[in-house]
């Protein structure tokens, strides 16, 4: 009995055996939610068709928006924009 209460008592059993606890509870605890979370994502992930093929009609580029932007505003103003978002 004295024994069993020496390896109780001791560094291994009141820091060791917790820490292994630890470590393999969170190691199920977060394979399961992410499971849950990539299942909501592909439950949400699906896009309408419709809407995806309105998406690929849209034909919006960096370059068609700047050349929209440079008669309006101005080659200048376009700049100056630029310089002042850096």
């Amino acid at each position: 009995m004295e024994r069993f209460r020496k390896v109780w008592k001791g560094r291994t059993m009141t820091f060791g055996v917790p820490l292994l606890l630890y470590l393999v509870g969170g190691s199920f605890g977060l394979r399961e939610f992410a499971q849950i979370r990539y299942d909501v994502h592909k439950l949400h992930g699906k896009v309408d068709p419709a809407l995806k093929e309105k998406l690929k009609q849209n034909s919006v580029t960096l370059e068609s928006e700047y050349e929209y932007q440079v008669p309006i505003l101005g080659r200048f103003a376009v700049e100056e924009q630029m310089w002042k978002t850096r």
